[in-house]
């Protein structure tokens, strides 16, 4: 995907969110900005960029997310977004659109999708304890390289209690 076209997506989409929450709809859209390098517990250094658009939509207790990332990696093809760490076997050489050079390649475009629902189980009054339950799916969207290459699925509770200006917060999932 052109750099201008994804600038020019990202900005129009938050526009239209904005209008739309402006009327009093329940509709909201963000993005931000992920930079980051390291080893990732290879050799080489493997530089990672990742510019998520999200939009969320409430209604109740119910919360439905989708968020689709731009990502652009250079390194040796052995780290994966997401993951942490690296992927055995899989240094050098990844294909995709980019750039090679002393042994790196530049990849980019559309990273894994993921969706996920989210329901307030207890929200109680203030200075008492809520708790929140979600359900997420990675899809394997992305590209070579981008991803993981499979579609993952995972569960969460959160709880959370706040005290004054500071909120002390829990998970656990799988």
């Amino acid at each position: 995907m052109n750099n201008r076209l994804l600038v020019i997506f990202v900005m129009g989409a938050l526009g239209n969110a904005a209008a739309w929450a402006e009327d009093g709809g329940n509709f909201y859209m963000g993005t931000r900005f992920d930079y980051s390098s390291g080893n990732y517990g290879s050799d080489t250094t493997t530089t990672i960029l990742s510019i998520p658009v999200a939009g969320m939509y409430l209604t109740g207790d119910w919360q439905f997310r989708l968020t689709v990332p731009y990502v652009r990696i250079t390194g040796d093809g052995s780290a994966v977004p997401g993951m942490g760490g690296t992927v055995p076997g899989n240094g050098g050489g990844a294909s995709g659109g980019g750039s090679k050079g002393s042994g790196n390649t530049t990849q980019s475009g559309l990273g894994d999708a993921v969706a996920a629902v989210t329901y307030n189980l207890y929200s109680g009054i203030e200075n008492t304890l809520a708790m929140d339950i979600t359900r997420k799916v990675k899809f394997a969207t992305a590209g070579a390289g981008l991803g993981t290459g499979e579609t993952d699925y995972a569960a969460q509770v959160d709880v959370y209690k706040k005290f004054d200006r500071f909120t002390a917060t829990g998970s656990l999932g799988y």
